[in-house]
């Protein structure tokens, strides 16, 4: 191959190899969005060690993803069968696929790591550790297209498994989530 061609060549390469970096560049330095706000509501089943049913409970979901800042807020709010509601918070602060979890008042915390990308989430899963030794608790979500699947299992300081939990959460909107939010925790 004469010179002539060997450098034309060589030239192509180096900026096809820029055009390259320049486009992996771009869409790294893409601007996250500021924040994604999800609502759910579904039923979590409570299953013991041995498989028998202990009922089941309501969850009302909140989820506030804001990427930029490397954090989600979940709130829910939970409906037992027999009437009362008590509300969760759980903070995560996520870098790159990797979080940690906690709660405002201090009752556990945890880690876990994502799949999928920065508000398209599609999988998560962690292990949480309750305060004072009580346990530790192993889940694994998945959302769809459909919404949240979630299985969690609580193992006791023994590491037996003490209940499993199993949510289905569909998406709802901001209405339809704010009128319950309300009419849940009026007292």
């Amino acid at each position: 191959m004469p010179m002539r061609n060997t450098l034309a060549l060589m030239g192509l390469m180096v900026s096809a190899a820029i055009l390259t970096g320049s486009a992996a560049m771009a869409q790294k330095q893409a601007p996250l969005p500021k924040e994604k706000v999800d609502y759910y509501l579904g039923e979590v089943m409570i299953i013991s060690s041995s498989g028998s049913s202990l009922g089941s409970q309501l969850s009302l979901v909140r989820r506030t993803e804001t990427p930029a800042d490397g954090k989600i807020i979940e709130d829910i709010i939970a409906i037992k069968e027999d009437d009362t509601t008590h509300e969760y918070i759980t903070n995560y602060a996520v870098t790159g696929r990797q979080f940690t979890m906690s709660d405002p008042e201090g009752t556990y915390t945890g880690e876990g790591e994502m799949e999928g990308k920065p508000t398209a989430w599609t999988s998560w899963k962690y292990t949480v550790t309750l305060k004072g030794g009580a346990g530790t608790i192993v889940g694994l979500d998945l959302k769809t297209d459909e919404g949240i699947i979630s299985k969690k299992t609580f193992l006791g300081s023994d590491g037996k498994v003490g209940v499993r939990f199993t949510s289905t959460l569909k998406p709802i909107t901001m209405m339809t989530y704010t009128i319950l939010r309300k009419k849940l925790l009026k007292s």
